[in-house]
């Protein structure tokens, strides 16, 4: 006679026992009431249960799973209650495309009832903003494999926070000043959470032309993340034909967009944190006057400086007035002097957009300077600093949508007093 020691149930292993003893009007020949010990086997079942659905170790307890928490994986634990080691497992990932769904190799199940594995981090990001399912299948011998009750995992999306800001190395500041290298600037991304091989990627860059109009230009335009990208992350070439197009003082916008399932539609890719640059194009100029050589200007005769800058005496009154470069004699200050009623032009070598002066030592309420654009149009005047014949710092910024070509500096005296100009540096 058979006893369960368990609860039966279809599919389940069962432990039982068996006790010997004389079947009615059987001839005993050994002593009398005499019962055999009792004999525990296992009793295994055909595998045609029904298989829960398994966990997700790294999801919420409300079934969502934020996609940062599996940045190394998601572990997908698998239990029932007749698992044993000769059952064949896998799990998989039901998702909206090819690279949204997984399959793990199979493996042998546990004697304890429980059995893990770990979905690639790149499954879980290809699934940010989807609830895919996730199952396992069961094999027994030779029958058909037998899917779980799946898991309706809900995958969050990664946070702004949790993506790396593009970089450009030959940039300092905030400035891309393309005369500090040569050759293409470089833009590189750190490898991203979730990141994986055959994601797509965008890199573009946007910025504004000398006439006015938006300009844009990719460094890479629709290409899938290769195995060496995986492990350090990106680095393409942004050229340098393309960035000398741009207006010099400019806004440079550097985008990049991943498609995390590797999709093709750049609209629909994951924006990545802007990084944001100003564009220079042209060098930094500096002329310092305080070790110019003496000289007086003449009226119409442009006088050149190793900067590049060009200095040109408009007006002058009177004539035995002293413009040019002079030594003081009584302040010893050296450098462009402006006297009487006079007017200097100051020539750039290309257009600028900031302007300073180390040293300004002003006599005159009624001097200033005048601001030119590349249109030849007058934009704005200023006036040097406090009437004082003490020397100090100067700088001018062009507002928005103007560059400086060329100023003009006026002096109005009735004396020979006028005011000295020092040590300019202009961008």
């Amino acid at each position: 006679m058979v006893h369960p020691t368990g609860n039966s149930t279809p599919g389940l292993t069962e432990s039982v026992s068996a006790q010997g003893g004389a079947p009615h009007g059987t001839c005993v020949t050994t002593r009398a009431n005499s019962i055999s010990k009792p004999l525990v086997f296992t009793v295994k079942r055909q595998a045609s249960e029904t298989f829960g659905p398994p966990k997700v170790l790294e999801a919420q307890p409300d079934g969502s799973l934020r996609p940062y928490d599996a940045r190394n994986g998601a572990t997908v634990e698998v239990t029932y209650d007749s698992m044993n080691a000769s059952d064949r497992i896998d799990v998989r990932v039901i998702g909206h495309n090819a690279a949204a769904s997984y399959q793990s190799d199979p493996e042998n199940g546990d004697g304890s009832g429980t059995k893990q594995f770990t979905v690639p981090a790149h499954v879980i990001g290809a699934n940010q903003g989807k609830e895919p399912e996730v199952l396992y299948a069961v094999s027994r011998g030779e029958e058909t494999p037998k899917l779980s009750l799946p898991l309706m995992l809900k995958v969050g999306t990664l946070s702004n926070t949790r993506l790396p800001v593009p970089g450009v190395p030959q940039a300092e500041d905030g400035t891309l000043d393309l005369s500090s290298f040569s050759g293409d600037a470089e833009v590189q991304i750190e490898p991203w959470p979730l990141i994986g091989e055959g994601q797509r990627y965008w890199i573009k860059l946007s910025g504004t032309l000398e006439n006015g109009a938006a300009h844009s230009f990719y460094a890479a335009q629709n290409l899938a993340v290769t195995a060496p990208e995986v492990a350090n992350g990106l680095s393409k070439a942004a050229e340098r034909s393309e960035l000398l197009k741009l207006k010099h003082g400019t806004p440079l916008k550097v985008e990049v967009r991943v498609a995390f399932d590797q999709g093709s539609n750049e609209s629909a890719a994951r924006e990545f944190p802007i990084l944001e640059l100003i564009v220079m194009i042209y060098p930094k100029g500096r002329e310092n006057w305080s070790t110019a050589t003496q000289q007086r200007f003449s009226i119409g005769r442009p006088n050149n400086f190793p900067s590049g800058i060009t200095a040109e005496l408009m007006t002058h009154k009177p004539s035995t007035y002293y413009t040019g470069i002079y030594t003081d004699p009584t302040t010893r200050i050296h450098g462009l002097m402006i006297s009487g009623i006079s007017t200097v032009k100051i020539i750039f070598p290309n257009p600028i957009k900031n302007f300073s002066a180390a040293e300004v030592a002003n006599e005159g309420k009624t001097n200033s300077i005048q601001y030119f654009n590349n249109n030849q149009l007058l934009f704005e005047q200023t006036s040097p600093p406090t009437p004082d014949l003490t020397p100090v710092p100067f700088c001018y910024s062009a507002p928005d949508g103007h560059y400086i070509t060329h100023l003009l500096l006026i002096g109005k005296h009735s004396t020979q007093g006028g005011y000295w100009v020092n040590d300019l540096e202009w961008r």
